[in-house]
């Protein structure tokens, strides 16, 4: 038992040490996001269709970010291809679902996060309208029309019309 008082301090601060290491290296790194390389090489590896969906919105997540920062570059050119490409991976994303014939009933949250997902995009996206001069603003048109029709599609599967 440890009578003295300094070194019962000495000994909880090593303990204490001891277990913020051990609790941080279990920890991973904060603030580092996969690139879109890194998110492209998993692709083509992934096959459950939930997961497969999941990466495909990270990667169009990271082409709208580059069509934001374009814009605000004054790099039209960028932010269109950027566009374009965020417009197919949001279509990919949905085909993920779609061809792995899942039903919403029974994939209830992935259903649900390709919602979310695909709202809020398309909240960004009108942002982003509203940012961008009027005479570029087509591409932008044309990317939340691809996400109002997905969506359209996605909250379709999960509150299906009723048959009578």
């Amino acid at each position: 038992m440890i009578r003295s008082g300094r070194m019962r301090v000495i000994l909880m601060a090593i303990a204490s040490g001891f277990l913020a290491y051990g609790c941080l290296a279990w920890v991973p790194a904060l603030g580092t996001e996969e690139t879109e390389v890194e998110l492209l090489s998993r692709l083509p590896r992934e096959t459950h269709p939930g997961k497969r969906m999941k990466l495909e919105l990270k990667v169009a997540r990271l082409s709208l970010k580059r069509a934001e920062t374009a814009y605000t570059q004054s790099n039209p050119v960028l932010a269109q291809e950027s566009l374009e490409a965020y417009s197919e991976r949001i279509q990919q994303a949905w085909t993920a679902l779609e061809r792995a014939g899942w039903q919403a009933d029974r994939h209830v949250s992935d259903f649900k996060h390709l919602d979310f997902r695909l709202y809020e995009d398309g909240r960004r996206l009108e942002d982003l309208k509203q940012k961008v001069a009027y005479t570029d603003r087509a591409a932008v048109q044309e990317a939340q029309a691809i996400v109002r029709k997905v969506r359209e599609e996605v909250l379709a599967a999960i509150f299906p019309p009723e048959s009578r």
